[in-house]
């Protein structure tokens, strides 16, 4: 077997392909949000809250796209945890109530199928899951200075 060296190809494409297709999850979102925004609205406004872990990667994403963007838009994420993400896309606390206070969240873990049938079937709200990323973790081990090789 192998080594993989510099430059190789490991797995699920690297980070460059990663980075493209949450681009493109992004830009999809912002083109289905926009078509919600009111035709007297200059400025197309999409935002969001969830997970902190990817907050850095969102607002890198939406810094490029406002950049890019041919029409004005605006774009926030607010990285308050993925309950809170959750609670704020599902509205039950809102006012008024199941009305979200973003426009997509994003977590750790996936909406459970009694939120999920409770927006799609009772309030009429029909919603997508995207897993999109593989945030690092890892593991470490203290060694004792004894049973470490001269």
């Amino acid at each position: 077997m192998s080594t993989p060296t510099r430059g190789t190809r490991v797995g699920g494409g690297g980070q460059a392909s990663m980075f493209r297709r949450c681009a493109a999850a992004c830009v999809l979102a912002v083109a289905l949000s926009a078509a919600a925004v009111s035709a007297t609205s200059d400025v197309h406004q999409m935002h969001g809250s969830g997970t902190t872990n990817p907050s850095k990667f969102f607002w890198k994403v939406m810094d490029i796209l406002e950049e890019r963007a041919r029409t004005p838009i605006t774009m926030t994420y607010r990285a308050v945890g993925s309950s809170t993400g959750q609670k704020e896309f599902i509205g039950a606390d809102n006012t008024p109530a199941y009305d979200a206070y973003n426009h997509f969240g994003s977590g750790d873990i996936p909406f459970s199928a009694a939120d999920h049938t409770l927006l799609k079937t009772t309030h009429s709200k029909d919603f997508i899951q995207v897993p999109f990323m593989i945030g690092a973790i890892s593991f470490f081990h203290s060694v004792p200075a004894d049973d470490l090789p001269a």
